[in-house]
């Protein structure tokens, strides 16, 4: 769920074709997730900036949009919200919908590509929508089943997808939206990306006038562009991007010396003319075969891997893919692996051993890959989660800052914790205590997991929150009205900043503030759900 540099590289390097079409829908992660960082800021805000920027590229003429989704409520899939709506000139009200934003929900975004379409008449004009997301779908629905039913039925639809910060397997399972209508899945990794695609891109004006290709070059600008099957009569390039081409030179028959040439992915290259060894690699699977290369010819080989594919996913038994971050081993001839969640790999043919791991229980089972096969597998933990929510006062939602733990009921030790509240935390069967920690705030209730099922638990914090601003750094700290057995007020809480937001239980405190080496008092009260706002004295 994001935008930074997702965003940036999505519509930069969509900027002109974007421009072509005559109305378009950005749709918006707004999920919890987006409170994660990247170098150091969390991703909202490299999405906000990067939203500034890039809106001021495109053409005022083009009519865009603005979806959004897991932005007002925590734990509902019907979160999904068409904020602005596609106009000229909206730009400004993007960037402004957007900085106005919260991100605390799940991950419905199927449902609301789907709704994005509709709202677009896909079935009657073209229409195109952006998905930028930086988390796969929460909410029991088929991105893939989705996309091919939009391409389908639209007249001419097109899904792009930008990946903020996904895993491979994330990617792989949102990539679908874009591969099955015709549009481009791009990764964004970091804010670098974000720096490089402003450079390359954002200065080109939005729409640009569409130049003759030049004449046909007598020598080739790339004469290899490798592809790659896994095994006779298999999808050719379905495993493009896991894949690498090495390239070496050939004596005899095998390769020689240090590589020429690499390519990730089915990408195209150049080579001096002559005869080099191919060397492809996917996951555990490497091969080798002889290509010759000319100046003036493009040389496309396929490198047939003559290997299986398996797919190896962790769940609770309701159907959900690497739903528990469970381990998953597979060991076999040449090798083990091994990955939390899902496990997707390219193997040679072969027995496999299978060994699952998740809190205290361990699953140990085999498979037999054959050429060609593509085995799915569900590795199927008997475990329940918790959806563990604050509020101040039982009704309004705690808007601070706060982590969740399951604890042992009778160690006290914690059997899993989140610092994402609105994630549910999976732990086996059994009762628990939930714990929720927000600074020294710390407020526990009991919750019982259940197999295969979200348990629900609402936590009344009985708290509110304490606002001091200073105009300079000084020190903040609050004190209990009571003084203890040596004549001194405990103290509460300590923090050396010019502004601070604490959450407190509600009841009676002392401010004490030091400025300049003098302290200061001051009684204050709060109340559940109360905000007091207090300055030095």
């Amino acid at each position: 769920m994001r935008f930074g540099p997702a965003l940036l590289l999505s519509l930069s390097l969509l900027n002109t074709p974007l421009a072509a079409q005559e109305r378009s829908l950005i749709v918006l992660d707004g999920s919890g997730s987006m409170w994660g960082q990247i170098e150091g800021r969390p991703k909202l805000e490299i999405a906000r900036e990067a939203l500034g920027k890039v809106v001021q590229g495109i053409s005022p003429e083009v009519e865009l949009g603005l979806m959004a989704y897991g932005h007002r409520t925590r734990g509902q899939c019907d979160d999904i919200e068409l904020i602005v709506p596609p106009a000229a000139g909206s730009g400004a009200s993007i960037v402004a919908a957007a900085n106005a934003m919260k991100f605390q929900g799940k991950t419905p975004l199927s449902d609301a590509v789907r709704l994005a379409a509709e709202h677009l008449r896909f079935e009657e004009d073209r229409a195109t929508v952006i998905l930028i997301t930086d988390g796969i779908e929460t909410c029991n629905a088929d991105p893939c089943a989705l996309a091919n039913e939009l391409e389908a039925s639209g007249v001419d639809f097109t899904a792009h997808v930008v990946g903020f910060g996904l895993s491979q397997v994330e990617g792989e399972a949102v990539a679908c939206l874009a591969h099955n209508t015709g549009g481009k899945f791009i990764e964004a990794k970091d804010a670098a990306s974000l720096e490089a695609a402003l450079q390359q891109t954002v200065a080109l004006p939005a729409v640009a006038e569409v130049e003759p290709a030049p004449p046909e070059p007598a020598v080739l600008e790339h004469n290899i562009l490798p592809h790659v099957a896994l095994s006779e009569g298999s999808e050719v390039d379905a495993l493009a991007r896991r894949t690498r081409f090495t390239f070496f030179a050939e004596e005899g028959g095998a390769a020689k010396g240090d590589e020429l040439l690499s390519l990730q992915g089915v990408l195209p290259g150049k080579l001096p003319p002559g005869r080099y060894i191919m060397r492809t690699s996917a996951d555990m699977v490497t091969v080798d075969q002889l290509v010759e290369l000319t100046e003036t010819a493009l040389a496309e080989p396929v490198a047939i891997l003559n290997a299986g594919q398996v797919v190896l996913s962790a769940v609770t038994g309701t159907g959900g893919k690497g739903d528990v971050k469970g381990r998953i081993e597979l060991s076999g001839p040449d090798g083990t692996a091994s990955n939390l969640g899902t496990l997707d790999l390219v193997v040679p043919a072969g027995e496999y051993a299978i060994r699952g791991e998740h809190s205290d229980m361990v699953i140990s089972d085999s498979l037999v890959v054959d050429i060609g096969q593509v085995i799915e597998r569900d590795i199927v933990f008997s475990v329940g989660s918790a959806e563990i929510l604050a509020s101040y006062d039982g009704t309004a939602p705690a808007d601070f800052r706060y982590s969740v733990a399951l604890m042992d009921p009778v160690s006290k030790k914690d059997v899993a914790t989140s610092h994402n509240p609105a994630l549910p935390i999976s732990a086996p069967p059994g009762d628990y205590i939930a714990e929720v920690r927000a600074g020294h705030l710390k407020v526990q209730a009991p919750v019982q997991i259940t197999a295969a099922q979200t348990s629900r638990i609402e936590i009344n914090m009985n708290a509110g929150i304490l606002s001091v601003t200073a105009p300079k750094m000084i020190r903040v700290r609050v004190l209990g009205p009571e003084k203890d057995a040596n004549g001194k007020h405990p103290e509460i809480a300590s923090v050396l900043s010019d502004r601070v937001e604490l959450p407190l239980t509600a009841g009676s405190y002392i401010l004490q503030t030091t400025v300049d080496n003098v302290d200061h008092q001051q009684p204050f009260t709060i109340s559940a759900g109360q905000r007091v706002e207090m300055a030095p004295n």
